[in-house]
């Protein structure tokens, strides 16, 4: 087994990158808030993280429970077992989608690109 361990605690290497995966998004949210409230503006992408993330689990869960139903169907206390894997990216993605439209069109004040291009960048 690939396994990464950091003390008493053993994670499989894929789980590890998810995890990792995940503290860099929130990590990164928050850098981008912080700069936005040096630059005086109100960046809001920290909050808007979780509804993002969250839907992304879920779709992605629920889009692996409807392409493998007949496995479910016997058992569907499993569908809830989401810590034994199984989950599908696309519909992850797709959920996460529907999930940044909504929070664009909750917050359309923010949609709009604030960056200000200057002559150091060409």
């Amino acid at each position: 087994m690939n396994a990464v361990t950091i003390g008493p605690l053993a994670f499989e290497a894929t789980r590890f990158a998810a995890i990792l995966g995940i503290a860099a998004l929130f990590l990164a949210a928050s850098l981008a808030d912080w700069l936005a409230r040096r630059r005086g503006t109100d960046g809001g992408i920290a909050e808007a993280v979780w509804p993002v993330l969250l839907s992304w689990a879920v779709g992605a869960r629920l889009g692996w429970v409807v392409m493998h139903w007949a496995d479910y169907a016997a058992h569907p206390g499993d569908i809830l077992r989401f810590w034994q894997g199984g989950f599908s990216l696309g519909w992850g993605f797709a959920a996460a989608g529907i999930a940044v439209g909504w929070q664009i069109r909750r917050r359309p004040g923010r949609a709009r690109c604030r960056w200000r291009w200057s002559a150091s960048w060409r």
